[in-house]
């Protein structure tokens, strides 16, 4: 591990982010019915964000908020209505296939506003030290900063998923990433990207975590994002040809 995540107490702290450093990431706030919720996605293209399908239900619409690592300051906004969602058809209740594409007018790219690659191999990447980020809401944690912190975290193997609590619920298509040192989930978002930096690829998102919350140091589920490259190309490509 880098000397800046041997310093970390807890991910409730992590180190502050830049959009620099981080300049795929977006803040997605969610409306419905007399209530609003906040999510985290990752920019993968001019005109497509990346973030989890547990998010968008039963949402109407979503502002999309970019290009600066204080979320109550950023640079941009775009907001559309869920006829812009475009989840996996198989998404379920419990979290299977959790992965949605949200469709949005073209993002000029900057210095603070870049689109994150997506893998190109069926790797596993077990043992990889990534990258998360967040500002602090995953599902249990209510309290939300203002400023982007980062934290790094090791992707682990299915099987030690598995017989860490998940069980059978643990499916394809998802993977696992554990916090060093007994640190906590409390700053992870649902939506949040797990990124791998050399090269800098996006290897998942986050989507759901134990029962007994974050301050319990289980594994956190990820939506594994190369086992729906395929997918995703096949309905950027068939959405973008109707411009």
């Amino acid at each position: 591990m880098s000397q800046q995540a041997k310093s970390f107490l807890d991910f409730s702290t992590g180190f502050e982010d830049t959009s620099e450093r981080s300049p795929y990431i977006v803040t997605l706030e969610f409306s419905g019915k007399n209530t609003t919720w906040f999510c985290v996605g990752s920019i993968i293209d001019h005109e497509w964000i990346v973030t989890v399908a547990s998010c968008t239900n039963p949402s109407s619409s979503v502002k999309i908020s970019y290009g600066a690592a204080n979320r109550l300051e950023p640079s941009y906004h775009i907001s559309v209505s869920n006829a812009s969602f475009y989840p996996r058809f198989d998404f379920n209740k419990w979290y299977h296939h959790d992965i949605v594409l949200i469709k949005v007018p073209f993002i000029t790219y900057s210095k603070k506003v870049k689109a994150v690659a997506l893998p190109k191999t069926r790797s596993m990447f077990r043992d990889v030290w990534a990258y998360s980020a967040g500002w602090g809401q995953h599902k249990d944690n209510k309290e939300l900063m203002q400023i982007l912190h980062s934290t790094q975290i090791q992707i682990i193997g299915n099987k030690d998923c598995i017989k860490s609590g998940y069980g059978e619920r643990f499916k394809s298509g998802m993977m696992c990433a554990q916090l060093p040192n007994m640190e906590k989930s409390c700053r992870l978002d649902s939506g949040s990207p797990l990124v791998m930096l050399k090269p800098t690829v996006l290897l998942g998102i986050a989507s759901f975590g134990n029962q007994l919350g974050c301050e319990s140091n289980t594994p956190l589920v990820y939506t594994r994002i190369n086992s729906y490259t395929q997918w995703m190309a096949e309905v950027m490509a068939e959405e973008g040809s109707r411009k």
